[in-house]
């Protein structure tokens, strides 16, 4: 899923910093913030950005599982859950 984003100059952050973050809060997208027309710097609301670590977190589960399903490295799901349960006594 992609995200619009907005760019805003350096200077409106410095000069508008809380007009700016209304409106991120408003649009709900990322904003680039640029210095002499180059990207340093990306703002997001905190909902955006657990939204994308949770992403991330959940894509890097599953190419995990991909690899390991390729290297053949898989067990039973009744024994991960014997190892589980013995852990949890333990």
């Amino acid at each position: 899923m992609r995200h619009r984003e907005e760019t805003q100059p350096l200077t409106r952050l410095r000069r508008e910093s809380t007009a700016l973050l209304e409106e991120l809060q408003q649009h709900q997208h990322p904003m680039l913030i640029t210095r002499r027309q180059r990207e340093v710097a990306v703002l997001m609301t905190p909902q955006l950005y657990h939204s994308l670590q949770e992403q991330i977190r959940l894509l890097t589960a599953l190419v995990q599982g991909q690899a390991d399903l390729t290297a053949g490295d898989l067990r039973p799901i009744s024994s991960l859950l014997h190892d589980l349960r013995a852990e949890l006594e333990a």
